[in-house]
């Protein structure tokens, strides 16, 4: 049920998670968080990291600059 909540447009969600549930408010409310969830997530793996992190990152573990960010 998830997968296929994840696959209809936020916009679509909420009617298909009415017939999904079928008026199971617990079982609603799980998807409803783990879509919350899978959200949250996206969004911070799209916010970049502060200027020069990976270069940092490459440095303390000994690796050349500039490494980490073309892989």
């Amino acid at each position: 049920m998830l997968a296929e909540a994840m696959s209809r447009a936020a916009t679509e969600r909420p009617a298909f998670l009415d017939q999904a549930c079928a008026g199971d408010g617990a079982l609603r409310a799980e998807v409803e968080s783990l879509l919350g969830g899978l959200e949250s997530a996206e969004s911070f793996l799209q916010r970049p990291t502060r200027p020069g992190a990976a270069d940092s990152l490459a440095g303390s573990l000994g690796l050349e600059e500039g490494l980490l960010r073309h892989r």
